[in-house]
């Protein structure tokens, strides 16, 4: 296979593009269905790692780095900054 030369900038562009002009009337009933079921399955899953050791001790570690109180540990009621939540949230959604 060829290897293309792909400009990402405009790639880019053409998605954002058609994000923003994407109406929640624009969904079929379908993929609206499916995308609440994953969001809610997603939310079980951080919310059931909360109480597991390892998640409790990647907040204490994240909780030491200090920092702007930005955005909040969920679950924990907890401030950081915005990409230490970021990276805390993500690992309890994959942690369960």
């Amino acid at each position: 296979m060829e290897k293309q030369d792909v400009d990402g900038q405009a790639v880019l562009e053409s998605l954002s593009g058609r994000i923003l002009n994407t109406r929640y009337e624009d969904i079929d009933s379908e993929t609206i269905e499916n995308t609440k079921t994953r969001l809610w399955d997603t939310i079980g899953d951080a919310l059931g790692a909360v109480p597991l050791p390892d998640m409790q001790a990647l907040v204490e570690l994240v909780k030491g780095w200090g920092g702007k109180q930005e955005a909040t540990l969920l679950g924990y009621g907890v401030k950081t900054p915005v990409q230490d939540a970021a990276f805390v949230n993500c690992t309890l959604c994959r942690g369960f």
